[in-house]
């Protein structure tokens, strides 16, 4: 049987969650049945696998022109490219003159909604060009907006294209794209998927009101971690005692731990206010980004500075959770992020926010506990209460594992996205099974509900209503 002509498009500079959503995927496909060609950043975490080609995209679609051979690579991984396309001339140096020729007429005058759209549209084009000479089957996009791949796939005359929502609708929490020109275009983008995957389902209902789509064409597939690297070991005591040496912490104290990009859609400003206020507890934030530098001026304006620990980006993240005693998952806004569920995985409780698909990973009471809102002294409350009670992170850290153990693994993940891809190709009627049949998720400190009647049921349409360990303390939380 002639393998099945996959393309898919994941442009990450570096790792990040729908890198290793692609990873866990390419891991799972038998080189025999399906002929991959990944769309990638050229700087990206990929490596070539059997049957398997690399169209590298310098600079994500800023700069959409493909390397040509001989100008470069993938910085020394050993991979096959596909260059396509002649190679980008320079850009002329700008002179700083006004209606110094067409392009500085068009960018001095032209309404920026114009602008905006016409420069999409060039992209669109660009590539599919890419995308044209594999002759895909099926192009799997990784969504996260206002996105030009799913037009060019369909400019490109795919046969079924496919997104995954990683995000939800909320993601831009400066209101950059939230604008009539952007959302035009996200929705056209959206329009042109032939079906879509949601990584929650509040992300699968935001993305359908957002953008108007048919509900019969979303599903909700959680994402999935690999339980038996993230496991707690058979010696979860020893591990922490060396892994605390190894990072810095100490011995003896307390510690919540945050992992993630340091930006302010992770909320980490709200936890460090809130570890303000617990006496005696740390917190190791494992992670980089823009906002590190403000996060360790408030930590000393606070007082706190001996008590936060910033670690940094650290590939061995799982050494990071063997130093915690509770995780907090404080996101202003969450499709479902890996972090919560691989701590869960390592037998922690946890502390999230009600945002997202936090919910439908934290079992309110069972698991771990939601704030709803970023009230520093809510979330000190939360965290306080699981601190002070060492039978209570004991159970919610077995129950934690045993959530994700049935319901997010990444072998389940996978499985029923490759259900999705042979139901989109014709060659099965078998659609995604229920997750969680009439459980409810109560929020701490609200009336609101989120119901998880039946996810993913079959056949495909609308989805009903949405769809731990540790004992170690050494003292209590004041």
């Amino acid at each position: 049987m002639k393998p099945v002509r996959l393309g898919i498009f994941e442009t990450s500079p570096g790792p990040s969650g729908p890198s290793r959503y692609v990873q866990a995927l390419l891991n799972a496909l038998d080189p025999s049945q399906w002929q991959v060609t990944l769309f990638v950043h050229a700087a990206g975490p990929y490596v070539r696998g059997p049957n398997c080609t690399i169209v590298p995209v310098c600079g994500g679609l800023d700069s959409l022109a493909p390397v040509r051979r001989g100008e470069g690579g993938v910085r020394g991984r050993s991979c096959e490219h596909l260059f396509i396309g002649p190679s980008p001339q320079p850009s002329p140096p700008h002179t700083g003159e006004r209606g110094n020729g067409v392009g500085a007429a068009w960018r001095r005058f032209a309404p920026r909604p114009l602008r905006l759209w016409a420069g999409f549209g060039r992209q669109v084009v660009r590539l599919a060009g890419m995308i044209v000479p594999q002759a895909l089957d099926l192009f799997h996009t990784q969504c996260t907006g206002c996105e030009e791949s799913p037009l060019a796939a369909r400019l490109a005359g795919v046969g079924k294209i496919l997104g995954t929502f990683h995000v939800t609708g909320g993601y831009d929490l400066e209101l950059r794209r939230s604008a009539w020109p952007h959302r035009t275009l996200e929705t056209l983008s959206n329009h042109a998927l032939d079906g879509a995957i949601a990584v929650s389902e509040f992300t699968r209902r935001d993305w359908i009101q957002r953008t108007h789509l048919p509900g019969k064409n979303v599903w909700t597939i959680h994402n999935g971690v690999d339980t038996e690297h993230f496991s707690p070991g058979l010696e979860p005591w020893a591990d922490r005692a060396a892994a605390r040496v190894e990072l810095g912490l100490p011995p003896d104290a307390l510690v919540v731990g945050g992992v993630g990009r340091l930006d302010r859609i992770k909320g980490f400003d709200c936890l460090i206010r809130a570890v303000a206020r617990l006496a005696g507890v740390h917190l190791a934030l494992a992670g980089s980004g823009p906002m590190q530098m403000q996060l360790t001026q408030l930590a000393a304006e606070l007082g706190i500075a001996g008590r936060v620990h910033f670690l940094g980006f650290r590939p061995d993240v799982r050494r990071v959770y063997q130093t915690l005693d509770v995780m907090a998952v404080p996101s202003r806004v969450e499709a479902l992020n890996y972090a919560l569920l691989e701590a869960m995985a390592m037998q922690l409780p946890a502390v999230g926010a009600c945002a997202g698909g936090i919910p439908e990973a934290i079992a309110e009471g069972q698991t771990g506990l939601l704030v709803d809102g970023h009230d520093p002294a809510a979330w000190a409350e939360a965290l306080r209460q699981l601190l002070n009670s060492p039978d209570m992170r004991h159970r919610f850290g077995l129950a934690a594992r045993a959530r994700v153990c049935a319901g997010f693994a990444e072998q389940t993940m996978v499985r029923r996205t490759l259900d999705v891809y042979r139901s989109m190709l014709g060659q099965t009627r078998s659609f995604p099974s229920p997750l969680y049949a009439g459980e409810r998720v109560r929020v701490r400190g609200s009336e609101r509900e989120i119901s998880l009647d039946s996810l993913n049921s079959a056949p495909i349409g609308p989805s009903p209503r949405p769809s731990p360990l540790h004992t170690g303390a050494r003292g209590e939380a004041a």
